[in-house]
């Protein structure tokens, strides 16, 4: 009996042993996985690292080139905007020049007779006559002056 009693304890202590070593096993095995699932993890981690970085870097690139190329037009739209605001004031100015000059002929209508109409129009004749002669007078001059610009550049 203490035989059989010493052969069961024995076998236990065995299977104890086994469970023991199996649990070894067990716990190695799964510190080798938790080892490895670190390492995969870190180098995810990584990787999105990286791939924040680049993306953040393509991203400012983009925004840059993006800026370098609407200077240029933020430019023309300034331009353009100064322009048509000087149009307008330029349009403005001549619509006033247009009423006074039509309040000055009305004042000059009221105040001319019959036969003065027919004076008027020969001076406005001869004014315009002396204008074109002294159109033609300031092309010759404009001429004789950027030839003699080219002359003392080339000589």
């Amino acid at each position: 009996m203490e035989h059989q009693i010493q052969r069961i304890q024995s076998e236990e202590i065995k299977a104890l042993g086994e469970q023991v070593n199996q649990a070894h096993r067990l716990a190695d095995m799964y510190r080798e996985q938790c080892v490895t699932l670190e390492n995969d993890l870190a180098q995810i981690r990584e990787e999105g690292d990286i791939g924040r970085q680049l993306f953040k870097e393509r991203s400012d690139k983009t925004v840059k080139r993006l800026q370098l190329m609407t200077q240029p037009y933020e430019a023309l739209e300034k331009r353009h905007g100064m322009e048509v605001e000087g149009l307008k004031n330029d349009i403005k100015l001549l619509r006033q020049r247009l009423k006074d000059v039509e309040k000055q002929l009305f004042k000059v209508m009221l105040g001319i007779g019959p036969d003065q109409d027919l004076a008027i129009l020969h001076e406005v004749r001869q004014t315009n006559s002396q204008a074109r002669k002294i159109q033609g007078e300031l092309k010759n001059l404009k001429a004789k002056i950027y030839g003699s610009e080219n002359q003392l550049r080339s000589g």
